[in-house]
């Protein structure tokens, strides 16, 4: 992913409900539409940028989005983050588009670029 972890820490580390950890872990629990929603979340990074990230929780489309804008930036196109990311639903054993999650609002477990 084109962003460091101090550069995502820079970005999410004031948002409501975040807490992050040099470690590379986060929590962030909100309240969306009166629902309790919380991510637990590890970053794995390298030679100054992201590889890969492990999410565990409730993740609405909006939730998602937010954390992908701040992980990958807006992408040109659409298709864009179908292309350069993975998602692996461990629960359900398969592996989805991240359009899947924006659309749907499914939940996922771990994400990485490539």
């Amino acid at each position: 992913m084109p962003t460091s972890f101090e550069g995502f820490v820079d970005t999410i580390g004031n948002w409501p409900g975040m807490f992050c950890e040099m470690d590379g872990s986060f929590v962030w629990s909100i309240l969306v539409d009166e629902a309790r929603t919380q991510i637990d979340g590890m970053i794995y990074d390298r030679d100054g940028s992201i590889e890969v990230v492990e999410l565990k929780g409730n993740l609405t489309a909006g939730t998602f989005r937010q954390l992908m804008l701040a992980l990958a930036g807006e992408p040109a196109e659409p298709s864009d983050w179908d292309r350069e990311f993975r998602i692996h639903d461990v629960e359900g054993q398969l592996w989805k588009r991240p359009s899947q999650l924006l659309t749907q609002g499914e939940e996922g477990s771990v994400a990485d670029g490539h």
